[in-house]
């Protein structure tokens, strides 16, 4: 027969052995959670999918850039099939699924991303996209146009040179009966009141031209670059956009009652030719309104 004593003494122990063991799956688990950064994907995973749902949601046109300032987007991978939104990485066997909406009359099939350094979630002109973005910080924001007064509004003729790079851009501006210019012109002529040059050169580089000393001028070369520029940066990030330059190209000159602008386009940029023709609509549009 046992003693008092005894008794105790025994579920003491028992109880200290339970707590040794709660500690230790405890202490195990904590650990595997830090090194698996569960916490954190599943931070990201639901993050992600609300403001996906978010930007279906809003009325409009919305862009956001997604990003965290507390751990690295970067180290994960990221998946959206089947409106199942996956986060996982390499050689950890954790992943985090989280469920979300999709409107499929908005977007195709959203891509994986491996690595992406930030998000672009856009949507525009009533399409949904996910974009990879390489940095918040872009080295070429878009820029401040002059703020001169529209002087030029007068819209009864335009004219639009091209090379055979650009000539998709001549036909859209020439034929697009939503471009209010009662003349159009293939090749400027004295009394153009405005005249278009495209032209195209390698690389991502977006640059203007306007004739020596007309404010008018500059003022409509940034306002076509820098809408073209704010169009395709989603898209392509690592696109440059550089300030309008004066020039003595007689093109620019031929029409000295009109406004004149040359816009060259880098060819890797040209692939975008639906968002660069809705930015020459913007910009025109913001200089006549």
């Amino acid at each position: 027969m046992h003693k008092r004593g005894q008794l105790i003494s025994y579920h003491a122990l028992i109880e200290l052995v339970l707590l040794i063991f709660i500690a230790s799956a405890f202490f195990y688990f904590h650990k595997t959670v830090q090194e698996n950064t569960v916490f954190e994907k599943s931070y990201v995973a639901r993050d992600i999918a609300l403001l996906l749902e978010t930007v279906q949601a809003v009325p409009g046109e919305i862009i956001v850039y997604y990003n965290q300032p507390e751990f690295d987007v970067g180290k994960y991978n990221y998946d959206f099939s089947n409106n199942l939104f996956t986060v996982s990485e390499e050689n950890i066997a954790t992943s985090i699924y989280y469920s979300y909406f999709l409107d499929k009359t908005l977007t195709a099939p959203l891509p994986t991303f491996q690595h992406p350094a930030a998000f672009v979630i856009s949507k525009t002109h009533s399409i949904l996209e996910i974009l990879e973005y390489a940095s918040l910080k872009q080295e070429n924001p878009a820029l401040t146009c002059p703020n001169y007064a529209s002087t030029k509004k007068q819209q009864l003729s335009i004219a639009v040179v091209a090379d055979s790079s650009t000539a998709q851009l001549q036909n859209y501006l020439i034929n697009n009966p939503t471009i209010l210019f009662a003349k159009k012109y293939k090749e400027p002529v004295e009394e153009t009141d405005l005249v278009i040059v495209f032209s195209a050169e390698s690389g991502k580089t977006i640059e203007a031209y306007y004739p020596t000393g007309d404010e008018q001028s500059e003022k409509i070369a940034c306002l076509l670059a820098n809408s073209i520029f704010n169009e395709i940066i989603a898209k392509i990030p690592d696109a440059i956009i550089e300030y309008p330059e004066r020039s003595s190209d007689d093109m620019l000159h031929i029409n000295s009652n009109g406004i004149a602008v040359q816009i060259v386009i880098g060819e890797e940029l040209l692939a975008e030719s639906t968002s660069i023709k809705n930015a020459l609509k913007s910009g025109l549009e913001e200089y006549y309104e």
